[in-house]
């Protein structure tokens, strides 16, 4: 599972001693490297995901621009966090200095340099525009957003013990204690509940962030929330979500059942939820071997070999195919292939009925 933790922490403001490039959009001030060459496409990300994000929550108000700090290298990324007092991290991180001003800071020289930028962006325009939001609020719209499908945590949120509490957990919880997957299946909850007030209830929240000149916001909040009955229909809309190991673990049930067409229903699910996952092609490519649509299980079981599938499983596998189709050319060339010991003494035994013709 990510590890998704707001991090705004308190810090006396420094000034950094390196010289700094400024660069200036609609919503932001960036202050950058020189060694940034591409700033412009930095630019355009965070401005089109905010575009996005406001679009969604229409928090925006004209108080001023959020400010963003780009490093050219983990490196000097992490210098600077220690010349504020803060320790070195993987990951971006949202300060909020004791004027009250917030700052994102970034790093480029990663394998995947946006890979928490959205969450960050979300989480700074929060931040900005709804300070006074409950904690939880915060954490849930900024995984929500970030990416609504979390099929893993459906999978975990599943197997938690606490499943029927969850928002009485959350609410009893400090900031230290909230799990991420809790905030964010409440969001989840709200948006996609077939129950309009829900619906109402969070964009009727976002209202009053908004709006209202009200003291203690937070508390108001909280209080609001618990005149509904969350815990108990959230516990019934969290059972009838299901995750990718729960269609997985149905294709497989219904697959061995000889229910071939239903279970490439589910594992196709499955792969919608996680198409990086061999299981769910290796899975389809063993029902449609079994509907006799032999090209299209040698595609996915190409597909499965593609996302990290044993390669003499799959070569067994695709061999069989051929062998079925009694093109034992092509079987005896994938076949030949294997290595495995285990899998050696199997496709030999496949081999020598091929000897025969």
């Amino acid at each position: 599972m990510k590890k998704i933790l707001l991090l705004i922490i308190t810090v006396q403001y420094s000034i950094f001693s390196q010289d700094l490039l400024i660069k200036t959009s609609d919503n932001y001030n960036f202050s950058y490297e020189s060694s940034v060459q591409n700033i412009e496409e930095i630019v355009t990300k965070c401005e089109s995901f905010n575009n996005f994000i406001n679009k969604e929550l229409k928090l925006s108000r004209d108080i001023g621009l959020r400010d963003i700090l780009v490093f050219k290298t983990k490196t000097s990324y992490n210098y600077y966090l220690q010349s504020i007092g803060v320790k070195e991290r993987e990951d971006y991180i949202l300060i909020q200095y004791s004027n009250n001003s917030s700052k994102l800071i970034i790093y480029l020289d990663d394998e995947d340099p946006n890979k928490s930028l959205n969450y960050h962006l979300i989480l700074q325009y929060m931040a900005f525009y709804a300070s006074d939001a409950p904690y939880w609020f915060t954490i849930g719209i900024s995984t929500y957003y970030e990416c609504s499908n979390r099929s893993n945590w459906i999978d975990l949120l599943q197997r938690t013990n606490n499943k029927e509490n969850i928002f009485t957990t959350l609410l009893n919880s400090d900031r230290e204690s909230i799990k991420p997957y809790h905030s964010w299946i409440v969001i989840d909850f709200l948006i996609n509940s077939k129950d309009k007030g829900y619906n109402r209830l969070l964009w009727d929240t976002l209202s009053y962030i908004k709006y209202s000149d009200q003291e203690n916001k937070e508390l108001i909040i909280n209080r609001n929330f618990s005149t509904y009955k969350l815990d108990k229909d959230l516990y019934a809309y969290l059972l009838e979500q299901k995750g990718y190991e729960e269609y997985m673990n149905i294709g497989i049930d219904q697959y061995q059942n000889k229910e071939f067409e239903k279970a490439i229903k589910n594992f196709l699910l499955a792969l919608k939820l996680e198409e990086n996952q061999y299981s769910p092609e290796y899975y389809l490519a063993l029902c449609y071997s079994q509907l006799e649509d032999y090209n299209r299980s040698n595609s996915h079981f190409t597909l499965s070999l593609d996302k990290g599938a044993p390669k003499d499983v799959v070569y067994y596998s695709i061999g069989i195919n051929y062998f079925k189709e009694r093109n034992f050319k092509q079987a005896k060339k994938y076949l030949d292939e294997i290595e495995d010991k285990m899998y050696i003494k199997m496709a030999e035994e496949v081999l020598n009925e091929i000897r025969k013709y």
